[in-house]
């Protein structure tokens, strides 16, 4: 098998990995020492090598160790990977080497979307989160719309939590500017409309501080006027009942969110309680909140005909996901798609 591009292999050995049922990830590579170009390229499951291997050699400059959060051990050595080489005639590339085995058991396929390589933002889906941003939809509610776009959370071929990376990422680029954009906007309003006013205060340090604007009709209707308010906090009744040895606040916090509220805080300190009594721990705060939970990658398919029909469903939407976001990038890519053969609407 021949490939054109280093992009398009992984890209194949990473549609392998998607069935059957791990995560690739780029490994070594050699360079032609004349001409400094890449003529051979490995790529390995994701559990290749030893997890204490890498964090031993991630050193600083002083050779302290890096300070990072504590995780369990991923990589088992795994020796499945897919080595190319290129051409000494050609530009292609071709498959040198090809481990299948692997040393750890595999992802369901209910899982295997889950994993790193399996997971990204494309271009149209970073453009389409963003006209959802500017519409005001929460990332949740823009997740759940992907997911019945696509079929289902495992063809959407990313995560809520990717989504949000993205949008940090947004805002860490307009970090700095955001503010000079939000004058430049009201600078061009005020060229626009002369009644409109706006006014802003930077601290000692020209950091921008805060804002009023005000528009034409706002400036006639409405006078600008400044009050001082008083807050009166709501009382909160504690109720012991000695009996059951259980407490409860009328703020209902515990019993809605699952978390002790600060009034019942301050009767455990009050009575010299300094630790926290175990009823009032929830499982699902625990280490153990997920022990003895149902595994939908463990259900036993049967032969249902609904069953069957959306698991044949579900095989189809994620390769029609990906060409539609391939395609909908270029004018010829969408006009390339919408000229595909006519029987495959007639199937």
């Amino acid at each position: 098998m021949r490939f054109a591009l280093i992009d398009e292999a992984f890209s194949f050995y990473n549609q392998y990995a998607r069935q059957a049922g791990f995560s690739a990830r780029l490994n070594n590579s050699k360079k032609n020492k004349i001409t400094n170009e890449v003529v051979w390229k490995q790529f390995v499951c994701f559990k290749e090598g030893y997890t204490d291997e890498i964090r031993s050699s991630k050193k600083l400059i002083h050779d302290q160790p890096i300070r990072e959060r504590a995780r369990g051990g991923v990589r088992t050595g795994c020796k499945s990977k897919l080595t190319i080489g290129k051409e000494q005639t050609g530009s292609n590339w071709i498959i040198s080497i090809f481990i299948e085995n692997h040393n750890h058991q595999l992802s369901t396929p209910s899982k295997v979307h889950l994993l790193r390589s399996h997971r990204s933002v494309s271009a149209a889906k970073k453009t389409l989160t963003q006209q959802f941003a500017e519409a005001n939809v929460p990332t949740y509610q823009q997740m759940r719309l992907l997911e019945i776009e696509y079929g289902g959370a495992e063809h959407v071929g990313c995560t809520e939590r990717d989504i949000r990376n993205f949008e940090k990422e947004q805002r860490d680029e307009q970090k700095g500017f955001d503010a000079e954009t939000l004058i430049e906007f009201f600078e061009s309003e005020k060229e626009k409309n002369s009644d409109f006013f706006f006014s802003y205060e930077t601290d000692s340090e020209g950091r921008f501080c805060r804002c009023f604007w005000a528009d034409h009709d706002g400036c006639m209707v409405y006078d600008i006027i400044s009050f001082q308010s008083s807050s009166i906090s709501k009382p909160r009744v504690l109720s012991h009942n000695q009996k059951m040895d259980y407490i409860s606040c009328s703020c209902m916090k515990f019993e809605f969110e699952g978390i002790p509220c600060r009034h019942m805080l301050a009767f455990f300190r009050i009575n010299q309680v300094f630790k926290l009594p175990e009823k009032y721990i929830l499982k699902r705060w625990t280490r153990d909140a997920k022990v003895g939970g149902h595994l939908l990658g463990q259900k036993n398919v049967d032969d249902n005909p609904e069953k069957c029909l959306m698991s044949r469903h579900s095989k189809l939407s994620y390769k029609a996901a990906m060409v539609i976001d391939n395609a909908s990038l270029t004018d010829e890519g969408t006009d390339h798609a919408d000229d595909l053969p006519p029987k495959l609407t007639l199937i």
